[in-house]
């Protein structure tokens, strides 16, 4: 249960208040910008309420039956760690946008280089027939 703690309830936490940075900052911008659209506000609230609950459920599915679902680089993972993996992926992407947005916000001039790893991970899907 620590293990789903740290790897999931933390990061989901994390990226919960990165995505609502990122929308308020969004709609600061929208304000000044006089281009405000309130379906546009409602779509990205429904669309970080639903991607926190979707990787959520599928963590907490590890608990009820911890099964490998993938193979990352030939290393089998179950779903607690596949979506520990998708979570630091999406806060650092989060992350990126809400401070790009906070830049714009005050009008900064600031270069942000993001970091790049060339490996490419490849996610395959494993059969359950084998």
């Amino acid at each position: 249960m620590k293990e789903f703690f740290i790897n999931i309830v933390l990061p989901c936490i994390s990226l919960a208040l990165l995505m609502m940075a990122n929308i308020l900052a969004g709609k600061s911008i929208a304000d000044i910008k006089k281009e405000f659209n309130r379906s546009k506000l409602i779509a990205g609230i429904t669309k970080a309420v639903f991607t926190l609950v979707s990787i959520f459920l599928i963590s907490l599915s590890s608990l009820v039956y911890n099964l490998d679902i993938a193979s990352i680089n030939g290393v089998n993972v179950n779903a607690l760690k596949l979506m520990n993996i998708i979570l630091i992926a999406v806060i650092i992407m989060h992350g990126v946008k809400a401070t790009r947005k906070i830049i714009e916000l005050f009008q900064v001039k600031v270069i942000i280089d993001e970091l790049r790893e060339e490996k490419i991970i490849n996610i395959e899907r494993k059969d359950l027939n084998e």
